[in-house]
């Protein structure tokens, strides 16, 4: 086995990684806003937005997860797509602490960063990935 079929391998392995990743934070975060959709009333207007905006953004990871660890030519697209909408979003919902969060008040900036660094690792991988299956004639 050369090296660049080791690389490869490699990649693979990771990227059913983050399609587990996503598809788990996915159904973590449909137990959390079925918890909270019960309370929504108490909740000011933007606190609501970004609640439904996290549904949302759940709805596309799990897409992402799925359609990646399915080997689906979307994949890579939803899943880059469900990583920067969630990074982007977890600046304001825990970082900035404009929606309920059960992360401890001091903790906050230090999750948002670690998350932030988790997207970034996995649409790396995504585009190492992507650029493999292009040069790759025997990949499905």
């Amino acid at each position: 086995m050369g090296i660049e079929e080791e690389r490869r391998e490699v990649i693979r392995v990771v990227t059913r990684v983050i399609a587990f990743c996503l598809i788990a934070e996915s159904m973590f975060g449909a137990l959390r806003l079925s918890v909270l959709l019960s309370q929504l009333g108490i909740y000011d207007a933007l606190a609501i937005a970004l609640i439904l905006a996290r549904g949302g953004v759940n709805v596309l990871q799990f897409t992402g997860g799925w359609l990646l660890a399915n080997h689906r030519p979307a994949g890579g697209v939803f899943a880059r797509s469900a990583l920067i909408a969630g990074a982007v979003l977890t600046i304001f919902d825990v970082g900035l602490q404009l929606a309920p969060t059960d992360i401890y008040h001091w903790y906050r900036w230090h999750v948002t960063v670690g998350y932030g660094l988790y997207a970034v690792a996995a649409i790396w991988c995504l585009a190492l990935q992507q650029a493999g299956t292009a040069s790759d004639p025997h990949t499905s």
